[in-house]
């Protein structure tokens, strides 16, 4: 999708340098050494019997599958918090636009529309009423059209998880599946699925967010013409009710925010 910073917080990454390799160029200097994975030889292979191999195939299997499922379980609580975040995002974006709206409206019908009697710019209170939504439909249609590709790319991946899920729960009763390896399958295809479904969930609010956020700054432009237009000989005043409520700086999560949200109305 265009304009993504999809808002993670990226963690700064460390790399590993191999036993041995010289930091900056310093032959002398000290060195970190990659942990390596112990990997039997192929004449330490051959000397094995058959169930020695097996054993220690079976024992790689299980600590493969366990980094799996804490790799997912991390991933997982990622997404938990992250959307917890989302949600109050989603109720700040709501409060600003709303109070917002209704603010720029009393100032259109008490302020602006008396000065030019029979001729206001944006027609009569109902009309501007009108045009607002128009404007802010408008715009929340194009952020969905936007983010609507990653969206059903998302839904699919979860509908294929949802897919697997059963599959695997339909084997349960089958006799050829050993009762351990049918556990482990279980249980990783609930933990994708469950990771399926919150990072759908997290692409959701997010849209949600960018949606109100368009909307929001649709008001501002108005704003900004009234104050420059109509109202600029007039003594400013804050809105002080929105001062400490503006989105937090995680709000749109690395996408652009709205400007300073309806900051400035005549009182």
């Amino acid at each position: 999708m265009s304009e993504r910073p999809f808002s993670q917080d990226l963690n700064g990454y460390s790399q590993l340098i191999p036993s041995g390799d010289p930091i900056n160029n310093n032959a002398n200097g000290p060195t970190i050494s990659r942990k390596v994975r112990s990997r039997a030889t192929k004449a330490e292979m051959k000397a094995m019997t058959v169930e020695q191999r097996t054993e220690r195939k079976k024992k790689q299997n299980r600590q493969n599958s366990r980094k799996c499922v804490q790799k997912k379980n991390k991933e997982i609580t990622d997404f938990e918090a992250k959307n917890i975040q989302l949600k109050k995002d989603i109720k700040q974006v709501d409060m600003i636009y709303d109070r917002g709206r209704i603010l720029l409206l009393e100032v259109y019908k008490d302020k602006i529309r008396p000065r030019f009697h029979s001729n206001p710019p944006y027609g009569n209170p109902y009309e501007f009423d009108a045009r607002l939504s128009d404007e802010t439909n408008a715009v929340s249609y194009q952020i969905k059209q936007r983010n609507a590709p990653e969206l059903k790319e998302l839904e699919d991946k979860y509908k294929s998880a949802e897919q697997k899920c059963n599959e695997v729960e339909e084997q349960t009763t089958s006799k050829t599946i050993v009762k351990g390896t049918l556990a482990g399958q279980k249980c990783r295809a609930k933990k994708t699925l469950t990771k399926a479904h919150h990072e759908y969930y997290s692409e959701y609010l997010q849209t949600c967010v960018d949606e109100k956020s368009a909307m929001i700054n649709v008001l501002n432009k108005y704003i900004c013409d009234f104050n420059s237009y109509y109202l600029g000989c007039e003594p400013l005043e804050e809105l002080v009710v929105l001062n400490n409520n503006e989105p937090s700086s995680r709000l749109s999560h690395g996408r652009a925010r709205p400007a300073a949200a309806l900051r400035h109305f005549i009182s």
